[in-house]
């Protein structure tokens, strides 16, 4: 069982895992989709055989969220950015970053705006969003923060986020954890609501800043990406591989090939 702590990244509170003790090779520092939490990464990190490594729940998931100001500055991908780079920074070498669906949207910026932290990545059935589309407003995000970290909604957002044999049947062949940390309503449902102006300060960001030559894998499930090569074209590699039968969370059904996948770069 993954047992992390309570920390900070930029001024944000976050809970953080780490372990490992290879200093040879290059960290990996796991990325989580929206309103997902670490655990789900279990069974790629028992695969990785002393790699260093890092994992993250972002702020206000399975730690209070706070203040308004700090609703207010999730909303910004560059927040999320900054939270990235300082845990990467944590180490003294670029890192790999494994990422899942929206997280690719924050890996992608940091490798294009912070390039010498990134010695690579892992897409694990990534969010792609080649163009820009119109956003929930901002005030409806507002409003979900008013909302209290409370425990008896904190409990609620866990059994929502990680039980039910529906939400497994859907997104993955395996059954999700059930040791994972209570999920908060209020921070999963800001991160469903930020997911929007994150993507949109992706696109805007590529016209500003090319892509890193660095290696790229990408582990999909169906149907097929339209668009992914676009974005990450430029990469010094790139490498997509199709698995007919995954479902969103690939790293439950294909964790050997992530940690292969990881064990390239």
């Amino acid at each position: 069982m993954m047992r992390g702590q309570a920390s900070t990244a930029a001024g944000f509170p976050i809970r953080i895992y780490r372990g490992g003790d290879d200093a040879d090779l290059p960290p990996a520092v796991f990325v989580n989709g929206c309103a997902l939490t670490s655990e789900l990464w279990e069974p790629v990190i028992e695969r990785l055989a002393g790699r260093q490594w890092l994992a993250f729940d972002r702020p206000g998931l399975t730690t209070p969220l706070g203040s308004n100001a700090n609703v207010r500055g999730l909303r910004a991908l560059n927040t999320h950015v900054k939270i990235l780079e300082e845990l990467a920074a944590s180490f003294d070498r670029p890192v790999v970053l494994v990422v899942h669906s929206m997280g690719a949207i924050h890996a992608e910026a940091l490798a294009r705006t912070r390039p010498e932290v990134v010695a690579g990545i892992v897409l694990v059935d990534p969010s792609v969003e080649p163009n820009v589309r119109r956003a929930l407003p901002a005030g409806l995000a507002a409003w979900v923060g008013q909302l209290k970290h409370r425990a008896k909604l904190s409990a609620l957002g866990g059994r929502i986020i990680r039980g039910g044999s529906t939400l497994a049947t859907r997104l993955s062949r395996e059954q999700l954890p059930q040791n994972a940390h209570p999920v908060s309503v209020r921070g999963s449902a800001l991160e469903w609501l930020h997911f929007r102006p994150h993507a949109n300060a992706a696109v805007e960001l590529r016209a500003r800043h090319g892509l890193p030559k660095i290696p790229v894998r990408a582990l999909l499930a169906p149907p097929r990406l339209d668009g992914l090569t676009e974005i990450w074209v430029g990469a010094a590699s790139y490498d997509a591989q199709l698995y007919d039968d995954a479902r969103h969370l690939l790293m439950l059904d294909y964790p050997d090939a992530v940690a292969r996948a990881i064990a390239t770069l």
